[in-house]
């Protein structure tokens, strides 16, 4: 499967969502807006477990989470998965501009310190 049919599957199965994908020679970069809750945690699951597998060893891999208002626990553990997914690829996973609220949720659970500081990879 290819970027754009991983995202049009996402797209077809959460309409209230809305996730991107720009692959270019300095990584990738996914991209959702909505919120990362229960609903939509198993699916952008499988959309970031795909983008890795296509991803190339070594390239950063980021996700922006600039459009998530709200995220539930579901979501920071898919976003686990996924930089445990990423790891034993050697892909550098990062996340970047989460909101506060966001913020908040990460650093309650324990999880913000897992997840290098996005602009440390020379893309912010």
């Amino acid at each position: 499967m290819r970027y754009g049919e991983i995202l049009a599957v996402f797209a077809a199965r959460h309409p209230e969502a809305s996730a991107t994908l720009v692959s270019d020679a300095r990584g990738v970069v996914v991209s959702l807006s909505g919120s990362l809750d229960m609903a939509v945690s198993e699916d952008f699951g499988v959309l970031l477990s795909s983008s890795l597998e296509l991803a190339e060893v070594g390239r950063p891999f980021v996700v922006d989470l600039s459009g998530v208002a709200y995220i539930s626990s579901t979501g920071v553990g898919t976003l686990v998965t996924a930089l445990a997914h990423a790891r034993r690829r050697s892909i550098p996973l990062s996340l970047r501009n989460m909101s506060p609220a966001v913020r908040d949720v990460f650093e309650l659970l324990g999880f913000l310190p897992f997840f290098p500081d996005e602009a440390a990879n020379g893309r912010g």
